[in-house]
């Protein structure tokens, strides 16, 4: 099998992937609402070869899917309910924030510590 045939069958696999199965997920009974989470899914692939003496082809690709939404359904309305990223990266920020902050405060009170006991040995 040349490069060429293994580069455009990794590409049909990827393709065939691409389904609606993979944006929204298998439904959610959930008392009287069936839930149906949602996802963006995004594929990116590329490739190359050298048109030098000895040759030479790549490729490569990808897939990420990342979680939007959900939609809820119950007998009167179907509501879109989105995840919200902002608040999870803000969570994430602030104790990122707090752990710093602690180190920082652990740091200083060691410092001050071997200080304060060299000055005592001193006097």
């Amino acid at each position: 099998m040349s490069e060429h045939e293994t580069f455009d069958g990794m590409v049909a696999k990827i393709k065939d992937s691409a389904t609606v199965r993979n944006v929204y997920g298998d439904p959610i009974q959930a008392g009287d609402k069936t839930i149906v989470p949602v996802a963006n899914v995004a594929y990116g692939f590329g490739g190359g070869e050298s048109k030098e003496d000895r040759g030479g082809f790549g490729g490569g690709g990808g897939m990420r899917a990342r979680p939007i939404g959900v939609l809820e359904i119950t007998g009167a309305e179907t509501k879109w309910v989105p995840l919200n990223p902002l608040r999870t990266i803000a969570i994430a920020a602030g104790a990122g924030i707090l752990h710093q902050g602690l180190r920082t405060a652990l740091r200083q009170t060691r410092f001050l510590t071997a200080a304060g006991q060299y000055l005592i040995r001193r006097c």
